[in-house]
């Protein structure tokens, strides 16, 4: 042990992988974040509070996850969405791997359950020459850190 810190990792590289689909090429994920929340359930399970009271139970609130990636003749983002309008598919996984300077998952964040709710075309404009992209945004079961 050098007594050095370790190396922080940086913010580009990254892998998104999706249960069904693979690893999914993105430029960017946002979401990965969890705030305290609280709600109010009976103290016994089945019956109803006002009959037995009720306690208050905290757990992690996360927003939705997003999904950005550069608009290609392969439209992944765009598929889920679409397989999930038609009901052809389910809820999925979705890891999130940060990579070491090794190209190695340093940390992991899963979002269990997650489906589409949105998606989002490139905005377009002659005047500027950028990358077009696309977004997906995923309602979930909340962001879990995974080591890797």
């Amino acid at each position: 042990m050098s007594g050095l810190p370790p190396d922080p990792c940086t913010g580009d590289r990254f892998t998104v992988e999706v249960t069904g689909y693979g690893t999914i090429d993105v430029t960017e994920v946002a979401g990965l974040e969890a705030t305290v929340g609280s709600r109010t359930e009976s103290r016994v399970p089945g019956l109803p509070r006002w009959l037995v009271g009720e306690r208050t139970v905290r757990d992690a609130v996360s927003p939705s996850l997003v999904l950005t990636r550069g608009v290609a003749r392969e439209t992944p983002l765009r598929d889920w969405f679409d397989d999930w309008v038609a009901e052809t598919v389910g809820r999925r996984t979705v890891v999130v791997a940060l990579l070491d300077h090794d190209g190695l998952p340093a940390v992991r964040w899963t979002c269990e359950r997650a489906y589409p709710t949105r998606w989002t075309g490139p905005r377009l404009r002659a005047a500027r020459r950028a990358v077009a992209t696309e977004s997906l945004e995923l309602a979930h079961d909340g962001v879990e850190q995974l080591s890797p």
